[in-house]
């Protein structure tokens, strides 16, 4: 399952934009990779940014050497990969009693999802 996916019946939908404006870890992944702060004004353009990448995602790949084999990311995925990418790299394993909470998230500069 993709991040993002609902079902209802045999229809599956995703949504249309990654929904930028306003979210905290995405927003802040998206300005550390491409420089331009998600705020009213520029969220147009930050979310037709990622809506390009999806489009043009086969042939990123192959221009970097990578091997995709699979979907393009969407706006789910691209929403959920920011968040992530934007928290510091871990060394050791979380402990899930600290994870739970949220101030000490800040403490150690980055922004929860």
């Amino acid at each position: 399952m993709r991040a993002g996916a609902l079902g209802v019946g045999e229809e599956r939908y995703r949504p249309d934009k990654a929904y930028l404006l306003g979210s905290q870890g995405p927003a802040a992944g998206f300005e550390q990779l491409w420089g331009l702060q998600v705020r009213k004004g520029t969220e147009d353009t930050c979310e037709k940014i990622l809506m390009k990448w999806t489009h043009n995602w086969h042939d990123v790949a192959e221009a970097v050497g990578v091997a995709w084999n699979g979907e393009p990311y969407d706006s789910a995925d691209f929403e959920n990969a920011l968040c992530v990418f934007q928290e510091p790299p871990r060394l050791v394993s979380p402990d899930p009693s600290r994870h739970a909470t949220h101030p000490s998230s800040r403490r150690h500069g980055y922004t929860t999802c």
